[in-house]
């Protein structure tokens, strides 16, 4: 018993020196410290009543200045955006020229198919003019129409089989070629061969011709863009696609259409388009805006970022990610789960999977509603009923890109005037002229950035103390000083004294 009151002395006793150093210290501390309204608290002039007032005072600034710190923080930690104009005087020499598709009106030369169809088999009991007719179930294979005829896939599927042709291979037979569709070519004011600035290219409307398009398969030139206005652009005299009349259908559009899009990019549905009339001549400005990302945007969570660089998301049948690419990407994985094909616009050399035949098309048109490409009441389905896919089609935009605004103006072509530049010698009036430049010598580029990085957050705090309480960096090492070193230093002389 008497050990342990013992033991509870000498506990007593040493709380009672650390009391002592402690208020002392604090003392101390009161009567030197920069943070505002401190020293009243051992002020011997100021009475109890005014030492509980400034205990308040500074309590309550204490708890504004850390309310201010949780809302700076939460901003800091949610990440939020901005986006900044870094140049509106980019050099155009920085940019490539972009990637130019034409699409022809119709998805079959007519003419050209009415010659091979005399020299092919045709299925028994089926016409000459019934065979033609059922090359309108070209249009369901690329989602251009959600109606499908059985009987018509079944006379293009025996003709291919008839003939010993692969589906592929008929199809390439009946497509446009480029020198059907291109009449002359010039760039940058250089009169050149279209074969030799145009390429046969797969996209989402069909067979097109397209320049300056980076795709396997097809030769990349790596045009680029170096002065503005027609000069320095691509000028194209296109032929009339048009089949004559009395086979045209509803199916058929009567003129064609014109992509400006990146040159990796695969020509999209949501790509920049336009109608080219015919007997037209036509400019089309091109205003490209680049966006790019700061060091501390890349920095940021892909979830944070709601956008991927290029290199965050490795693709199959491409080298550089971009939405539109990623999505081709998920059409064939998608299709392919459900038909165990690939549609033939999709069948690149780097897809190695089979090609759907004719009698595939009914399974194609369950992914086409699976993509919502048909836009009616009627064509849109339940996803869960229609196919059964694994398929995880994350394709979130790009961080980085380019973006093309483009601007047409049009006037009538004039065939009746004679002109002295030889690159209009021969046209006819069903042709159209079509220019496609850039606007200005110089260009807009954007920067993403973080509005907020740890920069900003630590000002934020220390203006949040100074105002609140007049702290500084100063004001909190002298808190760590005097509650550590000098209450050592009281604590010690306490012990010593007593």
């Amino acid at each position: 018993m008497a050990v342990f009151v013992a033991h509870e002395y000498l506990v007593f006793k040493k709380f009672g020196r650390f009391r002592r150093a402690f208020s002392k210290t604090f003392k101390e501390f009161c009567e030197i410290s920069s943070i505002h309204g401190i020293k009243y608290f051992h002020d011997k002039e100021t009475n109890f009543f005014g030492k509980f007032i400034w205990v308040i005072i500074v309590v309550t600034m204490f708890f504004c200045a850390n309310a201010m710190v949780v809302v700076f923080y939460r901003e800091f930690s949610s990440n939020p955006i901005r986006m900044n104009i870094e140049s509106d005087h980019t050099p155009l020499t920085n940019l490539m020229f972009p990637a130019v598709t034409i699409c022809p009106s119709t998805m079959y030369n007519l003419p050209a198919v009415e010659k091979i169809f005399q020299n092919l088999t045709l299925p028994k009991n089926v016409s000459f003019d019934e065979a033609i007719q059922a090359l309108d179930q070209l249009y369901v294979i690329v989602g251009k129409v959600r109606i499908f005829d059985e009987r018509k896939l079944k006379i293009l599927q025996d003709m291919a089989t008839g003939n010993n042709l692969t589906t592929p291979t008929f199809l390439e037979l009946i497509r446009w070629n480029c020198s059907d569709l291109l009449y002359r070519c010039r760039f940058q004011s250089k009169i050149m061969p279209c074969s030799q600035l145009f390429n046969p290219a797969r996209t989402f409307n069909g067979f097109c011709c397209s320049f300056n398009f980076k795709t396997s398969g097809i030769p990349f030139q790596n045009y680029r863009a170096r002065t503005f206005g027609p000069a320095g652009g691509m000028t194209v005299i296109l032929k009339n696609t048009k089949p004559n009349q009395q086979r045209l259908d509803q199916f058929l559009s009567s003129e064609n259409e014109l992509f400006v899009h990146q040159n990796q990019d695969f020509p999209h549905r949501t790509s920049t388009s336009n109608s080219i009339p015919e007997n037209r001549e036509i400019y089309a400005m091109i205003r490209p805006t680049e966006i790019l990302c700061s060091e501390d945007f890349k920095a940021l969570s892909v979830e944070d970022r709601q956008c991927l660089l290029n290199h965050e998301h490795s693709m199959r049948y491409f080298s550089v990610y971009n939405s539109d690419n990623c999505e081709f990407e998920c059409r064939v994985a998608t299709t392919f789960e459900s038909c165990k094909c690939v549609n033939y616009l999709y069948h690149t050399k780097r897809v190695k999977v089979p090609v759907c035949n004719f009698t595939n098309v009914p399974c194609l048109y369950k992914t086409y509603s699976y993509f919502g490409i048909y836009n009616d009441k009627e064509a849109t389905v339940d996803r869960n009923q229609t196919i059964k896919t694994t398929s995880a089609c994350y394709c979130p935009n790009s961080c980085e890109n380019v973006e093309y605004d483009i601007k047409i103006t049009q006037a009538r072509l004039q065939t009746a005037i004679e002109s002295f530049d030889p690159f209009y010698h021969g046209i006819q009036e069903n042709f159209t002229v079509l220019h496609v430049f850039m606007n200005s010598q110089v260009y807009r580029r954007l920067r993403r950035d973080t509005l907020s990085d740890i920069v900003d957050l630590i000002s934020n705090l220390g203006s949040s103390f100074s105002l609140f309480v007049g702290m500084s960096m100063i004001s909190l090492l002298e808190i760590l000083y005097f509650f550590t070193l000098v209450l050592l230093q009281n604590y010690v002389r306490e012990t010593n004294d007593y």
